[in-house]
């Protein structure tokens, strides 16, 4: 039975590299691991091919902070948190996004190991989440909605957030930065991964992607420990 992997966190915070290097470890495994954007489902959806993660080459890919946009700070310079209350109804439509979501990767990636971003978990970064009093809230809708095996949350400083984003508001990346923190309080089963180093991120992701393989059967223990992953990765190969 295949797995649900979920890279989440803000921008610039280093999901995709990280997530192209799990799926580098999980073909090293011999297990197939395809990307699935989370998006409204479609009938089009069910026939589209299968997309599979091109292998981050060392020589050449770098983290987000590698590539700088061009500086001008205007994205999201309006930016303003929406109501608690308004989440049960944009619920509504999130949880079945979710559900024809997992459809989609029941019928076609039963077998693989599927790492998607933007999981249902984002949408509430744009919510008042420093308020606790109202995280039964979520939880409780959140009690409705399909399960992925693992969600990692990728956090970084706002300094970093800014570095890899110029274009973006400073006071929008310091707000879904502290609540993407606050995401790890609502959820107890999410991992918090909060570095503003990518490759001490991607060791983490590493470990936990190889945790939940070895547990699940898919894959035999690691020999080696988390925080040399990336280490050996860049010592044993070119491309990983």
């Amino acid at each position: 039975m295949g797995k649900i992997i979920v890279f989440t966190g803000p921008v610039g915070a280093g999901k995709s590299f990280c997530s192209r290097l799990a799926a580098s470890r999980i073909n090293d495994q011999g297990l197939d691991a395809y990307y699935v954007r989370f998006r409204l489902i479609t009938l089009k959806s069910f026939f589209e091919k299968k997309r599979k993660i091109r292998k981050v080459n060392v020589k050449y890919d770098k983290p987000d902070n590698e590539h700088p946009e061009p500086m001008k700070r205007d994205r999201f310079a309006n930016f303003k948190l929406r109501s608690h209350w308004q989440f049960p109804v944009f619920a509504i439509v999130y949880l079945l996004r979710s559900y024809l979501f997992f459809l989609l990767i029941k019928l076609r990636y039963a077998n693989d190991i599927v790492l998607t971003d933007r999981f249902i978990h984002d949408h509430l970064t744009h919510y008042p989440l420093h308020e606790s009093k109202y995280y039964w809230m979520y939880r409780l809708i959140f009690k409705f909605a399909p399960k992925t095996d693992l969600v990692l949350i990728l956090n970084s400083s706002t300094e970093v957030l800014m570095a890899a984003r110029p274009r973006h508001s400073q006071k929008y990346l310091d707000i879904v930065s502290r609540n993407y923190h606050a995401l790890a309080d609502i959820f107890p089963g999410t991992i918090l991964v909060e570095n503003d180093s990518v490759f001490a991120k991607a060791d983490a992701a590493l470990g936990a992607v190889d945790k939940l393989l070895s547990n699940s059967g898919m894959v035999e223990a690691a020999a080696i420990e988390a925080p040399v992953y990336f280490a050996n990765y860049l010592k044993s190969k070119t491309e990983i």
